[in-house]
């Protein structure tokens, strides 16, 4: 099989990493801990760019084009849509800036164009995963934060019960086809199974994903709101004039609001008016929520199947 190229194994890599710290962060992190957001995958690109000692221009360059070619189905149509849409609140029409290196002065200068570019598409690529992942978590708290793996899988099998027949997951143990048991093939008791159906009768009452408009607005928005050190007054009177909450909220409120679903708004307290961005945030047309559900699936590198069957 033709080896992927090396650019397309240090973008696999960067977000199975996301991943893998965002499950991590829902499982060890106490409720008023959470943080969603917090520029990870931009992180992980850069660390693994460097760990290459390739040419970091060239490497941040062809990763770039990897992750804005429209032409290629990498499952972020939307993330992609919107860093486009800012590049083109920031730059006007051209939409983006041009990284030259030509020279050797303008190499650095490249460098920062590039960081640039790279930090926005992450940030609403990791939007699109954060937000995923937040809607599972509180959609099932029992399996993200139970210290007991017996808990965790009962928990596990009630949600994948409540949303049947949408999912049917039987259990691989040992070469066999199990339906209801744990992790490790024993099935379970009837008791077991007795408190199973109950949990699932309780989750099935509840609406999958669901959110409000304002939830959802903020989730989108977040990368905004962070990178360009929005407070939560600035966030919370946008919303207002969007329609999307009551002006008069209080803002110690709508801040512990948001904390408990781990985004913060870490902007200082001033009294500017017109945040950067403010139009864009305000005119933002919102994915769709089937946007931000599931995981994205792609085809990854056999190095990266075989991590990703290992764990």
């Amino acid at each position: 099989m033709k080896a992927f190229p090396y650019y397309q194994q240090i973008w696999w890599d960067a977000l199975w990493d996301l991943r893998c710290q965002l499950a991590a962060h829902c499982r060890r992190s106490q409720p008023d801990k959470l943080r969603f957001q917090t520029n990870r995958l931009f992180t992980n690109l850069m660390q693994q760019i460097k760990a290459t000692r390739k040419d970091q221009l060239a490497t941040m360059r062809l990763c770039y084009r990897l992750m804005s070619d429209q032409s290629l189905s990498l499952g972020y149509d939307e993330p992609r849509r919107l860093h486009l849409e800012e590049m083109e609140a920031l730059f006007g029409a051209h939409g983006k800036p041009k990284p030259k290196s030509k020279r050797k002065e303008d190499r650095d200068q490249a460098v920062s164009t590039l960081g640039l570019l790279l930090e926005s598409i992450s940030s609403w690529i990791e939007a699109r995963e954060s937000f995923s992942m937040w809607l599972e978590f509180k959609d099932n708290r029992a399996y993200w934060q139970s210290n007991d793996s017996h808990t965790a899988d009962r928990a596990w099998q009630a949600k994948m019960l409540s949303r049947l027949p949408t999912y049917a997951i039987p259990t691989e143990f040992r070469g066999k086809r199990i339906i209801g048991a744990n992790r490790q093939g024993v099935p379970w008791t009837r008791q077991q199974w007795a408190n199973i159906l109950k949990q699932a009768a309780r989750s099935a009452k509840k609406a999958l994903s669901d959110c409000t408009r304002l939830e959802e607005w903020v989730w989108w928005c977040y990368p905004i709101f962070s990178r360009y050190g929005w407070s939560a007054r600035e966030v919370k009177n946008s919303a207002a004039e969007r329609g999307l909450l009551d002006a008069n909220k209080g803002e110690a409120d709508f801040r512990r609001y948001w904390i408990t679903r781990g985004l913060r708004f870490a902007g200082r307290r001033t009294e500017r008016s017109n945040p950067p961005l403010a139009e864009f945030v305000r005119n933002l047309s919102i994915p769709a929520l089937d946007d931000a559900t599931g995981v994205v699936f792609w085809r990854a590198p056999n190095s990266l199947q075989k991590k990703i069957i290992k764990a």
